[in-house]
């Protein structure tokens, strides 16, 4: 991918290339406000998902490392967005509390990343979230915005792993009905 994108930019010079990576390439830490400096230094022990967008970060262009968009037209299949579409769909038994993640809303995010091919300067990394927000309050508005009964919230436990790995759980959870039919549902 990225031998193709210096490529393109070879043949016909880009004035900005803006890349979209992930707020999981940068190194959080419980209390410690993240920055753009703030990179994970052991690439080895990640996922591959995670090591491509570090390895793109280093392309001369302009990275934006988006946390979870959220908000009208964010059509993505992402695991936030999961738990919202089951949720607003009355199909969410449980939420696990005790869990939190940056977020952004995705009109906010559109707006940096056009921002970004205006201003930003190649070689930089921009970080986009507008707050954390745990599970619980992201299944709480979904449900409240839906009409439907909220999950059952359950604590996380590091003993016992993620529910969300259990057979069990995954068959009472049900595949979402369309993106367009939960977020309609949240819109009226």
């Amino acid at each position: 991918m990225t031998g193709c994108a210096c490529g393109v930019h070879a043949r016909n010079p880009l004035r900005r290339f803006v890349f979209t990576s992930s707020y999981t390439t940068v190194d959080r830490r419980r209390g410690h406000t993240a920055t753009e400096s703030d990179h994970i230094a052991d690439i080895d022990s990640l996922n591959e998902y995670v090591r491509s967008r570090l390895i793109a970060e280093k392309l001369p262009a302009v990275a934006m490392c988006v946390s979870a968009t959220y908000g009208p037209g964010d059509w993505g299949a992402t695991p936030h967005g999961e738990v919202i579409a089951q949720t607003a769909a009355g199909r969410m038994p449980v939420v696990l509390s005790g869990v939190e993640f940056e977020a952004v809303g995705v009109d906010d995010a559109a707006r940096a990343l056009i921002l970004a091919a205006e201003r930003g300067r190649d070689g930089e990394r921009y970080l986009l979230s507008d707050r954390m927000i745990s599970n619980s309050e992201v299944v709480r508005i979904a449900a409240e915005a839906a009409g439907v009964r909220p999950p059952r919230r359950r604590p996380v436990s590091a003993r016992r792993g993620s529910p969300f790995r259990s057979r069990s759980f995954r068959r009472v959870l049900p595949p979402a009905r369309s993106r367009a039919d939960c977020w309609a549902a949240t819109r009226s």
